[in-house]
């Protein structure tokens, strides 16, 4: 049996009400002289009847007139009264405080979009919550729900800022999580799904109170699911996931380590903003996209031995002292820029390095680029420690232009280029290069602590 229950001090509002919009007057039994009361009223809109039914769901989805329990008088008007008048709808919705039912199966989309008041939910038996069903009850701190299995798009998101209370929510089997099923709710403190597959984009977007979560099964994570979570617990593991959408975890400010064991790709700005985030575990995973972990200034290195592909700003601004990129051939546009602490670079196939791709990184002294080909604008603008860039390829690599090296101790003439000694008076004459001809050295001459280095180590690059 459905059970909706209002405190008997609203009745006189909503009684007050149905006078007003019937003409009616004396008093109305509880419940099912304020039900037919209800049911009597005509609607305005084009002479169709308003559709108003005091609410009781059963598992074939239809009503019937629920009883009365312990002094409360349960009732619900479903669709709005076409009136300037005081709104029933809005005046029931205000007052509803729990709502338990053992039968129904479905809950429908819209059913309690606006109960304010609501504050538990008992739904035993209940399988699928649909859209909007929960919508803006930003009171509710209980809900049983045992056998739910599927969370419809913004089922318990909230729009409203209002007296927020703690909600750990445990839907052990639940297995879908729509689009922005909890989308700003605030209350959210906690979830623990183990079953759940799937992860809908923006299902948690600004659940800036939630610090806890469990979801060893997923294996899909969507667009901003968790962007903004700024309380999220330090450690992260989601062990199955495979897939995961662009800004999943922007902004997650306490995150201090992830492990992603099985994901083959993090697409754009995913840890950007993860001010906290101090190491991850992706081995496998194979492309970066833009801004992904940008502004990520605790985290001290990156170690990606199958990144294959790298996007625009992938670590800019970044703490990282240290990358390992052992299959990347591109390095994109901007990939360290403002990466301060950056000391040490193993990029040992890229045959590209893309424009300020190395911009303001003040701590790097030396890079070896063992097969590079081309240099892009302003690739090393600002590196102002940087003292030896180092160009093994037997093939002459292209300069863009001469801003390349702007503000480092290469254009002051306290830094060198070594380069094989066969090609050393063809990058001196060369366009661009030749703006530096004096600070040209033969790759044999080039020593460390007195040891020559020079010769092109092959392991290097085919391991």
């Amino acid at each position: 049996m459905s059970k909706l229950f209002i405190e008997d001090s609203s009745l006189t509002a909503i009684g007050n009400a149905i006078r007003a919009k019937t003409g009616k007057t004396g008093l109305l039994s509880v419940p099912s002289g304020m039900v037919a009361a209800i049911n009597s009223i005509s609607g305005s809109s084009g002479g169709d009847s308003a559709v108003i039914q005091p609410l009781t769901i059963t598992a074939n989805g239809t009503y019937a007139a629920p009883s009365g329990v312990d002094g409360y008088s349960p009732v619900l008007v479903n669709v709005p009264i076409p009136s300037s008048d005081d709104d029933i709808t809005a005046l029931v919705r205000k007052t509803i405080t729990t709502y338990s039912d053992d039968e129904v199966e479905v809950i429908r989309r819209y059913i309690f979009d606006g109960c304010y008041n609501l504050t538990s939910v008992d739904i035993p038996n209940t399988k699928e919550i649909k859209e909007y069903a929960f919508y803006n009850c930003h009171r509710l701190n209980n809900i049983n729900a045992p056998l739910l299995e599927t969370i419809g798009e913004r089922a318990f998101s909230t729009s409203s800022i209002g007296d927020y209370v703690d909600l750990n929510i445990d839907f052990p089997n639940v297995i879908t999580i729509g689009n922005s099923a909890f989308l700003k709710k605030g209350e959210l403190k906690s979830i623990d799904c183990p079953l759940a597959e799937t992860i809908g984009s923006y299902a948690f977007f600004d659940c800036w109170n939630l610090n806890n979560i469990n979801f060893p099964s997923a294996t899909y994570i969507g667009d901003y699911a968790f962007d903004y979570c700024r309380k999220l617990t330090t450690n992260i593991s989601f062990p199955l996931v495979e897939n995961i959408g662009a800004g999943a975890f922007r902004y997650c400010e306490k995150i201090t380590y992830a492990n992603f064991p099985k994901i083959t790709s993090i697409a754009s700005d995913v840890f950007q903003y993860c001010s906290e985030l101090q190491s991850i575990n992706a081995l496998l995973v194979q492309s970066i996209g833009k801004q992904a972990f940008s502004s990520c200034s605790a985290l001290t290195s990156v170690n990606f031995p199958n990144v294959i592909t790298l996007g625009t700003n992938a670590f800019s601004g970044s703490g990282i002292r240290s990358a390992y990129l052992p299959e990347i051939t591109t390095l994109s546009n901007y990939t360290f820029q403002y990466c301060a602490s950056l000391e040490d670079v193993d990029i040992p196939k890229a045959t590209s390095i893309g424009q300020y791709s190395f911009d303001s990184c003040k701590a790097l002294t030396t890079l070896d680029l063992p097969l590079v080909q081309s240099i892009g604008n302003y690739a090393f603008l600002n590196c102002a420690s940087l003292t030896s860039l180092i160009l093994r390829n037997s093939t002459m690599c292209s300069l863009s232009n001469v801003g390349a090296f702007q503000l480092t101790p290469i254009e002051a003439g306290t830094g060198y280029i070594y380069v094989p000694f066969l090609l050393l008076e063809e990058y001196q004459n060369a366009t661009n290069w030749n703006v530096f001809r004096g600070q040209f050295r033969a790759l044999e001459d080039y020593t460390v602590d007195g040891t020559t280095t020079g010769a092109l180590d092959e392991t290097k690059i085919n391991r």
